[in-house]
């Protein structure tokens, strides 16, 4: 690219760009999963927004095979819906 007169620019940096893309996907992917929850919706008819407003703090995460999430009787650290896989 070349200015053909003055010009003046913004700029975001790659990394920072990649990074914000990143959490808007998983903001948006974990609207969606929120969305697939009947409590959530109900949720969002007496307060619209709150899905989205969740979704900004969701984590997703993968564990592997084996790997315990939590047992009967630990104290709550959250609400886990399962997205992919198999639990028992």
């Amino acid at each position: 690219i070349k200015c053909l007169e003055d010009c003046e620019f913004v700029a975001v940096r790659a990394s920072t760009f990649r990074k914000v893309l990143a959490e808007f996907t998983d903001v948006a992917r974990a609207c969606g999963v929120l969305q697939s929850v009947d409590t959530f919706n109900r949720l969002e008819e007496r307060t619209p927004g709150i899905i989205h407003t969740l979704a900004k703090t969701a984590e997703f995460s993968k564990e592997a095979k084996g790997q315990v999430i939590f047992r009967q009787g630990d104290p709550g650290k959250g609400c886990f819906m399962l997205v992919k896989g198999q639990v028992t």
